[in-house]
């Protein structure tokens, strides 16, 4: 259905002012054509509002926000007016290991994307999410909605969690030691990957000698005592864009499962051997076996079965 809007002196612009705090806008990259789609509505703002864009734009806004079922608005600057498309929040995702991609659905090419804010956005969490880590202190990540399906699930991300020191220095070519840390530790960012054999010169940030870190995804209202997937993927990093190697959030949504991935020293730092007690090697093995006993130890405390790992 299309319809007309005219700005008239029933129009309060003080009171509509506060209008697009509620909102966030998206880039074009966020949404695909589609015009298939059959769920939208359309409002045509004349030329006496279109005169004064934000007027015109907050009038198309206001609508859309009397709608429970109107999330998404969209606009298109025509000669003399200002098209208005109201949609539900229609979205298609793609996954990958890396990581989950959804775009809006739009039935037609817009010049301005709006989305409520209290719609879930995949990236974007709610409170963050904390966890108590004996005796070392709280561990504080992020939280994230993941599509399932025709519906969002939130899963709670701890990323680059140490479960044992740096292999650094005279611990380098040796079995990995405990890490020490106390007070809170901030798992909200993946950590640099271990090194690879024939990695070519990476971004420094990307790959280091200090890769004893795990990252754990927990699905919100998982049931007590979860089963706990442990998984060692190791890839070469040249990017070093923060990405995270192997997401493990769509799966946990799935599963319904606590998904935990962590890293391990390979190629000469992980197992070189001299054939002497000296060096002996194998020390990405030990890094493994390091893993799983923080992992047993400790995930009781994200809702797990340290005997179901």
């Amino acid at each position: 259905m299309e319809r007309w809007v005219r700005k008239g002196s029933h129009y309060n612009k003080d009171r509509e002012a506060g209008a697009l705090d509620a909102w966030q806008t998206l880039g074009l990259s966020a949404a695909v054509v589609d015009p298939s789609i059959r769920s939208f509505d359309v409002a045509h703002v004349s030329t006496a509002a279109a005169s004064d864009f934000s007027a015109a734009r907050d009038l198309c806004l206001l609508e859309c926000s009397r709608h429970q079922a109107c999330q998404v608005t969209t606009l298109q600057t025509r000669p003399g007016a200002l098209r208005c498309v109201f949609y539900p929040d229609t979205q298609v995702c793609t996954h990958s290991l890396q990581a989950q991609h959804c775009q809006l659905l739009l039935r037609e090419e817009p010049t301005y994307i709006y989305r409520k804010l209290n719609t879930p956005l995949l990236g974007f969490g709610t409170s963050a999410p904390s966890v108590t880590i004996a005796p070392h202190g709280q561990l504080l990540g992020r939280s994230q909605a993941i599509r399932v399906g025709t519906s969002w699930k939130q899963v709670d991300q701890f990323l680059g969690v140490p479960y044992a020191a740096p292999p650094l220095a005279e611990g380098r070519f040796r079995a990995p030691e405990p890490s020490n840390w106390t007070g809170s530790w901030a798992a909200t960012k993946p950590r640099a990957r271990c090194w690879q054999p024939g990695t070519r010169t990476p971004t420094p940030s990307a790959v280091s000698e200090d890769c004893l870190y795990l990252n754990v995804f927990v699905p919100q209202n998982v049931a007590p005592n979860a089963s706990v997937l442990l998984f060692f993927h190791n890839v070469e990093a040249a990017a070093g864009d923060g990405s995270l190697a192997l997401d493990g959030s769509f799966l946990a949504a799935t599963g319904h499962l606590i998904v935990v991935t962590a890293g391990f020293r390979v190629g000469v730092f992980g197992f070189l051997s001299a054939g002497s007690g000296a060096v002996s090697g194998n020390w990405g093995l030990l890094d493994q076996a390091a893993a799983l006993t923080w992992v047993q130890t400790h995930i009781a405390a994200f809702g797990g079965d340290p005997r179901r790992v």
